[in-house]
């Protein structure tokens, strides 16, 4: 499944945002607090999943270009998922954002009818998250100015 959005601003401001919410993720993961310089491709940490219950996975970075990409995989005993940003500056003030997630179960499949159930939870998500993200580069845009 992907999404591509186009954004107003700069693709540096909104990785900024993303390091801040890898760093959140990894926090409540673990319980540490992780430097940003550490952050880079073949970092893994164990990450709290909430389904029904609580599942602890292993994340791994598996891309990690500032400000152009990232990509995070989670191994479960469920599946695995990859999740990817790809950010690409088209002028001064826009930029567009290339969403992806990819969900391979393991063992057998559950059908066609939870995978687009699945596939539409996550749109709507990420469509949230990316107005969230939009909405604070512009407020702290204009707390600067």
């Amino acid at each position: 499944m992907q999404i591509e959005r186009q954004m107003y601003g700069k693709c540096k401001e909104f990785f900024d945002v993303l390091i801040e919410g890898i760093k959140e993720d990894i926090l409540s993961s673990t319980g540490k607090t992780i430097a940003e310089e550490k952050l880079k491709e073949g970092y893994s940490y164990k990450k709290k999943i909430m389904n029904k219950k609580e599942t602890i996975a292993k994340a791994k970075i598996v891309k990690y270009d500032v400000p152009n990409e990232y990509c995070l995989k989670v191994t479960s005993d469920n599946g695995v998922t990859t999740i990817s940003y790809k950010i690409r500056q088209e002028d001064d003030e826009n930029f567009t954002v290339v969403y992806k997630e990819e969900y391979v179960a393991k063992g057998a499949s559950k059908g066609k009818l939870v995978h687009f159930m699945h596939e539409r939870s996550v749109k709507k998500r990420i469509n949230r998250t990316l107005d969230y993200i939009q909405k604070y580069m512009n407020e702290k845009k204009n707390k600067e100015e």
